[in-house]
């Protein structure tokens, strides 16, 4: 429940921000972070437990799962890999965004050079 909220609030940050700089359609920015999140999240998780069934194959128990430790290992890279990718995709939007802003004290006419 607690996860939910807190992506919920990470896709009203983005966009909040999307709103911010006059994106059309800023509920894209809204899915967008949460979507990013699960498929790091679910990248990473796939890729440390693959490569710890190959490298380490006594970390499988009984049942074919990953024991407690190489399972926390997983679950901590996993959520910590998401949330960076959460995090420099809204400050690379951030950057982006405010370079594009224009200056509307500027004439067109000294821009334009003969």
């Amino acid at each position: 429940m607690i996860g939910i909220v807190v992506l919920i609030l990470v896709g009203r940050g983005f966009y909040n921000l999307a709103k911010q700089h006059n994106i059309n359609n800023p509920w894209i920015y809204f899915i967008a972070p949460i979507a990013l999140y699960y498929g790091v999240s679910i990248s990473i998780g796939v890729a440390v437990g693959v490569v710890s069934a190959m490298y380490y194959p006594d970390l499988i128990d009984a049942e074919g799962e990953l024991s407690g430790g190489a399972y926390a290992s997983v679950l901590v890279g996993s959520i910590a890999g998401g949330a960076a990718a959460v995090y420099f995709l809204y400050n690379s939007l951030k950057k982006r965004w405010s370079r594009r802003e224009v200056n509307e004290d500027l004439l067109d006419e000294s821009i334009v050079r003969y």
